[in-house]
């Protein structure tokens, strides 16, 4: 295979094959490899059968090798595995039996006397003799007869008779010049070895049946290394181990153990998988004649604007969204295709995310969606009152990320990345719910994150993952498993202020690449989710920011007079500012706080580059959105009023001077302060309060009348008192 093709592992066997005689082979040991075929293509197999495919018919004598599975899981007569096709079977009796046994059953094999050696020594039962005491025949006992095929019994001490049995076969195989077609040795190829323990790699934690399989595989590599000096053999002896640290640490360690050889098997790397793309670009069953053509424009039209470049922008995308597959799940995607082909290569992304969470529509494909969204102003608008300016700010930004002007940047970004910046109460969350709705169709969509639950430095690991060893590093982080669950959704992470600097470091990975990696090693990708991040960070001014520091980092902007909270606001009013005016102080002010927010107090100038053109500043509850508030509450709970009793086609008479009176209240800047919230708050105290106790009041005491002419009369009636406190009953009747 040339060397191009190979992945890292094997042209590190390659280097290594020659000087050490034991491996330990790590990592993805279960993944598909690839090798050459007899007629120079490339094809996969399982890393137990790699060294089959290319060590037993190598055409180097040197590296011809017998190649021999062993597989602890499997039951005794089954465990050794001789992949030699030229054998078949016989059976023959003892002599010594007694008359009428049953025959035993011999493998032969004509074409090779090694593989004869191997079955003749392994099921023979003097060589039981020669062998360790042991409790059972399990693994220990099966690698004392691999050291003693591997060594030729050396080491060991037996009778004379016993050993002069194999004396012969010996020589035949090992003495003199071998034969033609005869394999230079063993190769011993142990699977499943990180299974073998019933606890974790460390000694203290094993048992001395655990010990002994160790401590054997030990004494085979110094065996082996001892007999290579004296070249006497090439026997190797392959290990294979999810995890290195699932095998005893003396055992893996190069300072204790300098006989074996430890390999990582990786994922495949980027030219490993570019060079798969590109046998699947070859393939008809994958794409179809629509995706190559316009794959070749594309593929052209780079080359021709940077012909440096080595890959365009099909193969990085391909490269992106499949950053974590193992060879195994390359194939499995490439099969996926054939029932499930991609006609554009702009929806190769979508393909991939669709073979890893399974069926689903892209919302992002979706023109009525698409449209629900180039309106969403205007659909908000009818529940948020006063934050005309921050909607069509929000508008643009959502704009460009419908029609994907923005893509053409960065591909692998979040769709949508959203900074609300503003006080509390306004009107934040609402829109997170809106787009929700309008691009996903649900509100199910939104993932929630209060960040004032992660201010501790480990609490990154609830939402990333724990890191290996740590508890709860099975279960993976909640933000990590919530978008691997799904790919489309909305994730709100609510006042970021709070949460500790250790998360706003992984922050600068999902608003840069789209991507994060827990603490499994698994890559997430953010490419199809919005991104939503709110903060009251302007509104408060925060201790501990040097004024030179500020002056120095905010690039010679100044600083706005005085500090921009609610009292301010009302003293703009009064002295006659339109909203607009009054909006652009507020803006100003929050567009100064948030900078210097992220430049001095957090020291990130970096996260802040990541955020500024997608910053949308909320402004304060004005005087005019205030009666609105005031008035829709008061509507909502006459109507939920009426449905709740069940009166049906009458007409409210005027409430407005009850109206008046409470947005006369709400006007107060403690309550204006906490925005709608606060507003709504108070408006249900004083109105829905104040109409559930006496319409309790007046059925207690209707004397007959229907419940229907009492609340027909009572909201009939005007305020009659002035709003005095929050606590005061605001109305009275007289019916």
């Amino acid at each position: 295979m040339e060397e191009n093709k190979k992945m890292k592992w094997q042209k590190d066997l390659d280097t290594f094959f020659p000087i050490y005689n034991s491996f330990i082979f790590e990592g993805y040991i279960d993944d598909d490899q690839p090798y050459e075929s007899e007629n120079k293509e490339i094809k996969y197999c399982r890393l137990y059968d790699y060294f089959d495919k290319v060590y037993s018919n190598n055409p180097d004598p040197d590296k011809r090798m017998r190649v021999i599975i062993y597989d602890p899981t499997e039951s005794e007569e089954k465990r050794f595995k001789i992949c030699d096709d030229n054998c078949m079977v016989s059976e023959e009796v003892d002599p010594d039996a007694e008359e009428g046994a049953e025959p035993k059953k011999r493998m032969v094999y004509p074409d090779s006397e090694l593989s004869q050696h191997f079955w003749d020594v392994i099921h023979d039962d003097d060589v039981n003799k020669l062998l360790i005491d042991h409790k059972s025949s399990g693994p220990s006992l099966d690698f004392s007869r691999i050291h003693y095929v591997l060594t030729e019994g050396s080491g060991r001490i037996a009778p004379y008779e016993v050993l002069e049995k194999f004396l012969s076969i010996y020589q035949s195989l090992f003495g003199g010049s071998r034969k033609e077609n005869e394999p230079a040795g063993y190769l011993f190829v142990i699977k499943m070895t990180s299974r073998l323990l019933s606890r974790d790699g460390q000694s203290n934690g094993l048992s001395g049946e655990e010990l002994m399989i160790f401590r054997q595989l030990l004494n085979i590599a110094q065996s082996l290394d001892a007999e290579a000096e004296e070249k006497k053999q090439t026997n190797k002896l392959v290990i294979l181990a999810n995890q290195i640290r699932d095998l005893p640490t003396w055992f893996t360690d190069e300072i204790a153990n300098p006989f074996i050889k430890i390999i990582n098997v990786a994922r495949p790397s980027e030219e490993n998988k570019l060079q798969f793309f590109h046998e699947m670009l070859d393939d008809p069953a994958c794409f179809g004649e629509a995706f190559l053509s316009r794959y070749r424009e594309i593929d052209s039209s780079t080359k021709e604007r940077d012909p440096q470049s080595k890959r365009n922008p099909v193969e990085k995308k391909f490269l992106a969204y499949t950053n974590d597959f193992s060879m195994n799940m390359l194939r499995r995607y490439r099969a996926y295709l054939a029932d499930n082909p991609v006609e554009d290569p702009a929806k190769l992304g979508f393909s991939i995310s669709s073979f890893r969470v399974g069926d689903m529509t892209n919302p992002w494909d979706d023109e009525d969606r698409i449209k629900e969204m180039l309106n969403i102003k205007a659909t908000v608008s009818r529940k948020i009152q006063g934050q005309d300016y921050a909607l069509e700010m929000a508008q643009d930004i959502l704009t460009r990320a419908a029609i994907g002007l923005d893509r053409a940047k960065n591909p692998n970004a979040p769709r949508v990345v959203l900074f609300l910046a503003g006080p509390t109460g306004t009107g934040k969350t609402e829109l997170c719910k809106q787009i929700a709705e309008s691009i996903f169709g649900s509100e199910e969509r939104i993932v929630r994150f209060d960040m004032s639950e992660y201010g501790q430095e480990e609490s990154d690991q609830k939402l990333f993952g724990a890191p290996p060893g740590y508890v709860g590093y099975e279960e993976g982080g909640k933000l990590t498993n919530a978008v691997k669950k799904e790919p489309f959704s909305l994730i709100l992470f609510d006042e970021i202020e709070k949460a500790h600097n250790s998360i706003l470091d992984k922050f600068l990975q999902i608003l840069g690449d789209g991507r994060l990696t827990d603490g499994k090693g698994e890559t997430v990708r953010f490419t199809d989710c919005i991104i939503v991040i709110t903060s009251n960070a302007g509104v408060f001014s925060f201790d501990g920011m040097l004024q030179e520091d500020i002056d120095k980092l905010m690039n010679g902007d100044v600083k706005p007079e005085g500090e921009m909270n609610m009292e301010r606001v009302v003293q703009l009013e009064q002295e006659g500012l339109s909203p607009e005016e009054i909006y652009n102080h507020v803006r100003e002010h929050l567009r100064y706080n948030v900078k210097s927010y992220f430049h001095c107090k957090l020291r990130r100038p970096e996260l802040y580059g990541r955020i500024e053109d997608s910053i949308v500043y909320y402004n304060y509850i004005g005087k005019e959105s205030v009666e609105k508030i005031v008035g829709s509450t008061v509507d909502e709970a006459i109507k939920s009023t009426k449905e709740a009793i069940g009166i049906k086609d009458f007409n409210v008479e005027s409430v407005s001077n009850v109206k008046a009176k409470i947005a006369e209240y709400c006007q107060d800047c403690k309550v204006r302060a906490l925005g709608a919230r606060g507003i709504i708050k108070s408006t249900e105290k004083l109105f829905t309060g104040s109409l559930s106790n006496f319409l309790s009041s007046y059925i207690r005491n209707r004397d007959g009348k229907s419940r229907a002419d009492l609340v027909d009369k009572m909201l009939k009636c005007e305020c009659a008192e002035e709003v005095k406190s929050g606590t005061d009953i605001i109305w009275s009747v007289s019916c």
